[in-house]
């Protein structure tokens, strides 16, 4: 994997973690480059990025990048998500847990979803996610156009 720059290497990835567990050109080494590279980009402090991941191949990502990062059950990642981020409201807001929870206002509707695999678990979270208003980003390993579901 080659970043543009050393700084951006050393400040994004665990690079005690390289190389990677990833076939050579499946692309998700180029995948992570442009995520880490788009975080340097937009100048997010990386301790308030979170990567949220599934299983599969993809899900290894959060190994590699230096960001809040977690790991969950097989098709729940989208959920997992949604309470970090009402959580984080709740610590900036100074509100408990609960209390966030139910105040919480989080609006899927115009968020952007990244799905990296679109097979049928990884198509369906992303017509969901599409259904809810959300902008999706999917990702698939064939250039091949997916049939569609009737």
């Amino acid at each position: 994997m080659t970043l543009q720059t050393s700084r951006t290497l050393r400040d994004y990835i665990r690079v005690e973690r390289l190389p990677t567990t990833w076939c050579p050109g499946c692309g998700l080494g180029i995948i992570m480059n442009c995520i880490v590279q788009a975080v340097d980009h937009r100048g997010l402090d990386k301790n308030e990025v979170a990567m949220i991941s599934g299983i599969g191949c993809s899900g290894r990502m959060p190994v590699y990048v230096d960001f809040n990062t977690m790991h969950t059950t097989h098709g729940r990642a989208l959920a997992f998500a949604t309470g970090l981020h009402t959580l984080r409201w709740a610590q900036k807001s100074h509100l408990r847990a609960r209390e966030a929870v139910l105040a919480a206002k989080f609006e899927l509707e115009g968020q952007t979803l990244c799905v990296l695999g679109l097979g049928d678990i990884g198509g369906t979270l992303a017509r969901k996610a599409q259904a809810l208003g959300m902008r999706v980003l999917g990702v698939r390993r064939s250039r091949a156009p997916r049939p569609t579901r009737t």
